[in-house]
């Protein structure tokens, strides 16, 4: 779009804001014009985030700052300019209006979750899917997209179930609002009609008699109650073949309550009474941390194990667990969990397995330090100073256990 047109839209927009319709059709009208110009702002962001790339070590920490975003927001940005650049095609109709942000995302998960032929056949078939994206909404353009891929992948001759088994995911996280845990998965044929057939089973044996107080009146939210208090009784590590998940209690000896004891961070990351953490830890298996600041003190396991052993042991990565949240680069926002430990003083240089040179490093930053000649030199409080290829090096820490 030009800034003539956008200035145009913007201005009719606000007549219509500031008016009475009496009947829909401008209303309609203004809404069309309304999805246009946040397509086009989709696109600027973009723009930015491009350029911002090119000139600033930090872009998501910074770029976050700016715009007042979580870094996990910024990171969004990020990968959708790097799904533009893969197809210009779909990022100039987002620039002209036509499609909007989550367009480009559909389009970066479907290649993201596919074959390397079967993303190529995507890109090489854009300008078809372009006016698809136009002509449809998010969710649509997705379901295109599947369709799209599951044809390309045939021609590979992969078995629909084998496809549909690497689709399986199961997503889990806190509604910050609700304070409740929310699950969201898709699983396939197999598998979901086994966890369907372990639940329904679960529901029979634990509610044939007698159903909690807790269900709601309505049949319908009753049955999912149930089926969501039988999941819970599935995973309790009492019963068999069941595990019980570790728990890291950090114990920051910097934190000081009124009393002058240390304060206990349970590792549960939501607000709940003392009873509720006690039920949570009966129910895992505590693993206590002791940490000074960014200083790690004790996590029930030796923290220099030099060259008997190339990876973490399962102390260092609690340690390292209890200090950085995610990924040691400033502003990144891939949790702990999915990092790879990194030797700061290579290993295949003579580096040691020692906690003073370890740190989680995301795929794409470990790609940077072992590929693109970024250079990490980490200081003993664990401030970490990052020097690129051309000289120049910024810093960042010590680390804290907020998440953005």
């Amino acid at each position: 779009m030009q800034i003539s047109e956008v200035v145009a839209i913007v201005t009719s927009l606000d007549v219509v804001a500031r008016g009475a319709a009496s009947e829909s059709e401008p209303l309609l009208r203004a809404a069309a014009q309304l999805r246009a110009v946040r397509s086009w702002l989709d696109a600027v962001e973009v723009s930015i985030a491009r350029q911002l790339a090119a000139c600033d070590p930090l872009p998501e920490a910074n770029l976050a700052k700016a715009s007042r975003s979580t870094s996990r927001q910024a990171g969004e940005v990020m990968r959708r300019e790097a799904t533009g650049k893969k197809a210009p095609d779909l990022a100039a109709a987002m620039q002209r209006g036509e499609v909007s942000g989550a367009h480009v995302d559909a389009f970066g998960k479907a290649l993201a979750g596919t074959t390397a032929k079967a993303a190529q056949g995507l890109l090489d078939q854009i300008h078809e899917l372009v006016p698809i994206a136009a002509a449809s909404n998010p969710d649509e353009f997705a379901r295109a997209l599947r369709q799209r891929v599951q044809r390309l992948e045939g021609d590979e001759g992969i078995a629909r179930l084998e496809r549909q088994r690497r689709d399986t995911r199961l997503r889990c996280w806190l509604d910050r609002h609700t304070g409740m845990w929310r699950l969201s998965g898709e699983f396939d044929p197999v598998s979901g009609a086994l966890l369907y057939q372990r639940l329904d089973s679960a529901v029979d044996r634990l509610f044939a008699n007698e159903t909690p107080p807790t269900c709601p009146a309505d049949p319908v939210a009753k049955q999912d109650h149930l089926r969501a208090l039988a999941l819970v009784d599935l995973t309790n590590p009492d019963r068999a073949g069941a595990g019980r998940p570790e728990t890291i209690v950090v114990i920051d000896t910097r934190d000081i309550d009124d009393d002058g004891h240390p304060l206990v961070d349970w590792g549960i990351p939501i607000a709940a009474p003392f009873t509720a953490a006690q039920q949570y830890l009966a129910a895992s298996r505590a693993r206590p941390v002791i940490v000074d600041g960014s200083n790690i003190v004790d996590a029930g396991g030796p923290m220099q194990l030099g060259r008997t052993q190339r990876v973490a042991s399962a102390a260092q990565r609690r340690a390292l667990a209890a200090v950085y949240p995610s990924c040691a680069i400033d502003g990144c926002s891939v949790g702990f969990r999915h990092c790879t430990i990194h030797h700061v003083d290579w290993w295949r240089h003579g580096g040691k397995t020692d906690i003073e040179s370890l740190l989680p490093l995301c795929t794409r930053h470990h790609h940077r330090v072992h590929d693109d000649g970024w250079i990490l030199d980490l200081r003993p409080d664990r401030t970490l100073v990052v020097t690129l290829p051309d000289g120049t090096s910024f810093s960042t820490g010590p680390p804290t256990r907020e998440v953005a």
